[in-house]
């Protein structure tokens, strides 16, 4: 049917069951199609954001729109076929979602302000290549994670260990100076002496640390 008949056929029936389907089908034939452009919408700051973390991460990041994007509408679509939600709220309610989503992320672009969702995620994301990598080496877990996170420390840029350790660029910038003055970090208790590494943030870089 098309969509002038499937509004002609609800606004005449009545069965209200029936009646919340019909409508549901029409709002979602024209949802799905306008769905294209609100992931235009979201995919160019996403292009701009780089994490520095490779392909594979703008590949699960977009798969996980998409997810997050269907399960979405697969609610709105329930709700919208037993009458609990009105048809045009359940099935625009995706959109609307992924269209604030999207003129977050250009503000936050706007503005060249880190987008905190994102970067957590990175993180997270970069820990789990780490253990992949040292299983796949054949490392221990324990020694050889020390060893990796302590070489971080001494060796690693400042956009790698803001990821690594989940802080701020400043923070990152004052390792990397506290290094460069006092020379390599042997032990984690010397955070302590870097300006601006409070105990909350020492502590959350701790736990990092095999015991």
């Amino acid at each position: 049917m098309s969509l002038p008949e499937l509004l002609n056929f609800a606004r005449g029936n009545r069965d209200n069951k029936k009646q919340y389907l019909l409508l549901v089908e029409i709002h979602s034939r024209l949802a799905i199609p306008f769905a294209c452009l609100i992931f235009g919408l979201v995919s160019v700051p996403l292009g701009v954001y780089s994490p520095r973390t490779g392909k594979s991460y703008g590949f699960i990041i977009g798969l996980i729109i998409i997810i997050v994007y269907y399960v979405l509408f697969s609610f709105g679509k329930n709700l919208g076929s037993i009458g609990r939600l009105d048809p045009l709220i359940s099935m625009w309610m995706p959109n609307l979602t992924f269209l604030l989503f999207g003129l977050y992320l250009f503000r936050k672009g706007e503005t060249e302000s880190s987008i905190a969702v994102l970067e957590k995620s990175a993180w997270y994301y970069q820990r789990i290549r780490e253990k992949l990598r040292s299983w796949e080496e054949g490392v221990k877990s324990g020694g050889g994670e020390e060893v990796s996170l302590l070489t971080a420390l001494n060796t690693a840029s400042r956009e790698t260990l803001a990821l690594r350790l989940g802080i701020g660029s400043k923070k990152a910038s004052a390792i990397i100076a506290y290094r460069e003055r006092q020379g390599d970090i042997k032990d984690v208790e010397e955070l302590r002496n870097v300006r601006g590494i409070g105990e909350k943030t020492f502590e959350r870089i701790k736990e990092q640390f095999p015991q």
